[in-house]
């Protein structure tokens, strides 16, 4: 796969109207065959943001976009993976994770009443003095952001979380 924005081979872009969108920071493609999900990073090497004072100020390095693939699946028991990276000085990260079909196509994403349950759920703490709709678990540090509904999928069998952005709060970013 090298760095373009064509759609990888094998995979298909959601049909036009679909809720499945376009977040900030991917390329998203739905592989019917699969019923998984895949994001592809923007190039050039785009990996989001993470949270360094009061809300999203800092780029992502590609470990941060790990380290938040790797929380989101321990933390919420997803099934995420890192399928590929593409080569060069500014790569793009693919990942796939299954289709969450919501129960409600009209009404895809939960309310802020049930993402505040499903939060507490999981062992975190909103944080009022933290834009972005943090939280935070007490426990061991680790922050989520981002928590807007547009981010949950409330499917049949409950909510999951699509694109959180978790980091832990204990760890210091790298020098610039």
């Amino acid at each position: 796969m090298g760095q373009t924005n064509r759609a990888p081979k094998g995979f298909r872009p959601p049909p036009a109207g679909s809720k499945l969108a376009q977040g900030g920071e991917h390329d998203v493609f739905v592989d019917p065959d699969t019923g998984r999900v895949y994001k592809r990073t923007y190039p050039p090497g785009a990996f989001g943001l993470i949270g360094v004072g009061r809300g999203l100020e800092e780029g992502a390095t590609p470990y941060f976009y790990l380290r938040r693939v790797d929380l989101m699946n321990r933390i919420f028991g997803l099934n995420i993976r890192v399928e590929a990276v593409t080569p060069g000085d500014k790569p793009s990260i693919v990942t796939s994770e299954p289709f969450h079909q919501a129960a409600d196509p009209l009404h895809p994403h939960p309310s802020d009443e049930e993402i505040e349950q499903f939060m507490r759920k999981h062992g975190f703490e909103p944080v009022s003095n933290f834009g972005d709709r943090g939280w935070v678990r007490k426990a061991d540090g680790v922050m989520a952001l981002d928590a807007f509904p547009k981010n949950f999928i409330k499917t049949s069998k409950g909510i999951v979380p699509v694109d959180l952005i978790l980091q832990d709060g204990r760890e210091t970013l790298p020098d610039r």
